[in-house]
């Protein structure tokens, strides 16, 4: 009758957990670093001597395990399994911890361990040692059902349940997307698109060619863009990279999130210049923005935003926005109608060679509910580019210069305008930088000279470089873009 006997066909992984707020942990999750299929179906064969091998099912298996807390919740010093696929972890391996309060913590190894994992064996990893935040690797994360903040929205399985893995030239597609680095990857015009860099220490380059015309439905219709080098290349007759005329054709948002571009010259970065409302939420946060000279800079009108009529909110954070050399007329949103329903939040930027035309603001809009803190202005020429561009006999001039914000909705609320920082050339004009162009010209902002000891940067080329965007405020500044 022969014998019959029963073999262990996967392997075990090991590890304990010793967290101050383990009760407040509810999953953790684990990879293999280069997405090997770790779990789900697979087909099994025996060997003549009866030693079961398996093989991989495509598109049947999974790269990621997820264990839950227990009814009891995890505990300290206790023992907890993942039963995997026996493979060999050569590049390593991520595992993420997720909290109830949504915060994530992660544990990182990209060599293979000592021993590698075959049949019926147990990697036994000791207790875990979890940093705080997400793993560099973002589809991991993604994997894991962990939270990804793009520009303000938060991007995990439970919205957006299904990804694109983008590893080979091409083109994004609608939906979520991630982007490996070392790609020639485009852009395409479709209604809506996530498009994430895949790994935080490596921006992946996305190419956005011609003009991209944002087309919305009456969904959810999102243009998110993270951790990418954006390669504009626009070679149309249109003033702007992404923009649209399409009535009736609403974007819930567009947002840049820690991407790197060059504006072009004579362009704008995004244009929603029908009467109707065609983008609800514009969000900018930890970019660095790159303008070109241009022929016709101080005639040009150049921003970040120009329209809708009517927006929910208007944000831009920690980025920089700078030029080689001096461009006015520069805004960084521009609408002489444009009303902001939930306000302006213009926080920690550092702006360097742009300068606002005269009697207007780098945000020209009409919003009641500013917020405008701890930017730093190099703006060394501001008395022969924005002043002498009014009549020096002008008994109004001192009314007219201009601000970070519209003079007609400016309101000076404690603590919404402080810390911000505005760099002159040889002597602080009498005509200078305010928060709104009418207001009083030292409220909330501090005028210095470029290189006095009052000044916020500093001019070697280690923390000061134009052609690169090095501005790196000096320690202690809690102004500026951080990075």
């Amino acid at each position: 009758n022969g014998d019959f006997s029963f073999k262990n066909l996967n392997s075990l992984v090991k590890f304990r957990l010793s967290e101050s707020d383990i009760t407040k942990l509810e999953s953790i999750s684990i990879s293999s670093n280069t997405l090997e299929a770790i779990a789900g179906n697979m087909n099994v064969a025996f060997t003549a001597n009866g030693v079961p091998v398996q093989t991989y099912v495509s598109g049947k298996m999974d790269s990621y395990i997820t264990l839950k807390a227990p009814t009891e919740g995890f505990k300290e010093n206790t023992d907890y399994f993942f039963a995997i696929r026996s493979i060999g972890f050569a590049s390593g391996l991520t595992i993420t911890a997720k909290y109830s309060d949504g915060t994530c913590k992660h544990a990182t190894s990209t060599k293979a361990p000592e021993k590698s994992l075959s049949r019926n064996s147990v990697l036994n990893l000791g207790t875990l040692s979890l940093v705080e935040g997400l793993p560099n690797d973002l589809y991991i994360a993604y994997l894991h059902g962990q939270d990804i903040d793009v520009a303000g929205t938060e991007i995990n399985k439970s919205e957006y349940p299904t990804a694109n893995l983008i590893t080979k030239n091409g083109s994004t597609v609608s939906g979520l997307n991630f982007v490996n680095p070392s790609l020639s990857v485009s852009l395409t015009t479709l209604s809506s698109q996530i498009v994430i860099g895949r790994f935080l220490d490596q921006k992946s380059t996305v190419t956005k060619s011609n003009v991209y015309y944002l087309s919305g439905t009456d969904g959810k219709d999102d243009l998110l863009l993270k951790n990418l080098s954006l390669s504009l290349t626009s070679t149309g007759t249109a003033a702007y990279h992404f923009g649209t005329n399409i009535e009736n054709k609403v974007f819930e948002k567009v947002g840049f999130d820690n991407c790197k571009m060059t504006i072009l010259s004579d362009k704008s970065l995004v244009s929603a210049t029908s009467a109707i409302k065609l983008i609800d939420a514009f969000v900018m946060k930890n970019c660095d923005v790159k303008l070109e000279s241009s022929s016709n800079s101080f005639a040009d009108v150049r921003a970040i935003m120009r329209g809708s009529n009517t927006m929910k909110e208007l944000i831009f954070e920690n980025n920089i926005f700078y030029a080689e050399s001096d461009i006015a007329k520069f805004y960084t949103y521009y609408n002489a109608n444009g009303v902001i329903g939930n306000g302006l939040k213009f926080n920690r930027n550092t702006v360097v060679n742009l300068y606002p035309a005269p009697t207007y603001a780098y945000n020209y809009a009409k919003t009641a509910a500013s917020e405008g803190s701890n930017n730093i202005f190099y703006i060394p020429n501001y008395k022969t580019i924005v002043v002498a561009a009014k009549s020096n006999t002008d008994p109004t001039l001192d009314s007219k210069y201009t601000g970070i914000v519209r003079k007609d909705v400016y309101t000076e609320v404690a603590n919404n305008f402080n810390g911000n920082y505005a760099i002159y050339s040889s002597a602080v004009p009498s005509v200078r930088l305010k928060c709104g162009y009418g207001a009083n010209p030292d409220g909330k902002i501090t005028s210095v000279v470029k290189g006095d000891t009052n000044d916020v940067l500093t001019y070697d080329s280690e923390h000061f470089d134009v052609v690169n965007g090095i501005f790196i405020p000096k320690d202690g500044i809690n102004s500026g873009a951080q990075r």
